[in-house]
């Protein structure tokens, strides 16, 4: 008899839990397990990406409207008699702290009766405390994705989730550390997983079209939502220093996010509208990866990246900045560039591998040599449910 499994995670918008639970998803033994995925949003870029053997269930409207434009939320509960909603939502507005918002997020969640083997939050925060404290299973298993001392999350919260679950998943050894740093009396419950990557997908979809002019620009690109997290105004300000050194290259981001409109009001400020370009949301960022010249990734912080294990995987020359976990992906100018957190160190990174050929193709050498899918990580996680 299969096992029931139940996956959660707020939504499948860009991300990089959100492609790592899609990953894994494709390559998930559904003859050995039932699969359902909550939502709290059915909504996002990855969503479509989404294997069909897995059930998507619930019914979030209520969810979604409650979490989208307060004026249209207080109407639509109104419309529907739901007069306590209605007050919750004007409330909520008003509300700053993290829990207390939760529980007014939570009681528009629909209830999920059904008894699970186990139930997996594949990410922290709310999707934690949901698996927590709202289903039911005879095991839990929620996921870290970031060096957890990073992450603002109350530590008071974070022992309760922990004290909830069998097990704690992260993506890298760096990021177990800092758990076992912060919550020691749970370091029993923490385990490793990377994020799974397919090496034959991800050079598939990278074949699937031209994604650049051809010129002789230097095309330098990075994959990241537009979040503090992500310090996209490095990568502006480190393109603007680039430009003033003469150098002939243009800089593509794809992502969105909540910063989005002040990152462009910085492009505009430093009049590089035509070198520091914006795609957007894209489903298939791949070819923009492996057509470019270097891979950038300007991170604050990290648990592990899944842009830049792809590019990596693609064989690209990267530059990334010095944040806490960076070393368990790159290791300096062996398999990439590691930058002091200024536009002028960052600069003379990039600098460096436009210039100097043997050391770019010594790094994409290594990288080649080093390269290998990790597929095989999902058995780590079928052992923890069934263990």
């Amino acid at each position: 008899m299969k096992k029931k499994i139940l996956f959660i995670i707020p939504s499948l918008r860009v991300g990089g839990a959100e492609k790592s639970l899609v990953n894994l998803l494709s390559v998930f033994d559904f003859d050995k397990y039932d699969v359902d995925l909550f939502l709290f949003r059915k909504d996002g870029l990855f969503l479509e990406q989404v294997s069909p053997d897995a059930n998507i269930i619930g019914d979030t409207t209520d969810y979604e409207m409650f979490d989208g434009n307060a004026k249209e939320a207080v109407g639509y509960f109104l419309k529907k008699f739901k007069v306590k909603s209605a007050i919750d939502r004007y409330n909520y507005t008003k509300e700053t702290d993290e829990s207390r918002q939760w529980e007014y997020l939570r009681k528009q969640l629909p209830k999920i009766t059904e008894v699970y083997d186990c139930a997996i939050a594949y990410l922290e925060g709310n999707a934690s405390r949901f698996v927590a404290d709202n289903i039911s299973a005879k095991k839990k298993i929620c996921y870290v994705h970031n060096d957890i001392s990073r992450l603002g999350i109350d530590k008071e919260v974070n022992n309760h989730i922990f004290e909830s679950c069998d097990y704690v998943v992260t993506v890298s050894e760096e990021c177990k550390e800092s758990l076992e740093k912060n919550y020691e009396k749970h370091k029993e419950k923490f385990f490793v997983i990377e994020n799974i990557i397919s090496k034959n997908l991800l050079e598939k979809m990278s074949n699937e079209f031209d994604a650049f002019d051809k010129n002789n620009t230097k095309k330098i690109v990075t994959v990241a939502r537009c979040s503090l997290q992500k310090n996209l105004q490095l990568a502006v300000k480190t393109c603007r220093e680039l430009k003033q050194r003469g150098l002939n290259i243009k800089w593509y981001q794809l992502g969105t996010g909540s910063d989005e409109k002040e990152i462009k009001e910085l492009i505009k400020s430093l009049c590089l509208e035509e070198d520091f370009i914006m795609l957007g949301d894209r489903s298939n960022p791949y070819p923009y990866i492996a057509q470019c010249d270097i891979y950038a990734q300007t991170s604050l912080f990290e648990g592990k990246s899944i842009s830049i294990e792809e590019a990596k995987l693609l064989n690209k020359p990267i530059v990334v900045t010095n944040y806490s976990t960076v070393k368990d992906q790159i290791e300096n100018e062996v398999t990439g560039l590691i930058s002091e957190m200024n536009e002028k160190d960052f600069a003379d990174k990039i600098e460096i591998l436009l210039n100097d050929t043997e050391l770019k193709n010594s790094l994409v050498d290594n990288l080649k040599r080093s390269n290998k899918s990790n597929e095989s990580e999902k058995n780590k996680l079928y052992k923890l449910i069934e263990n």
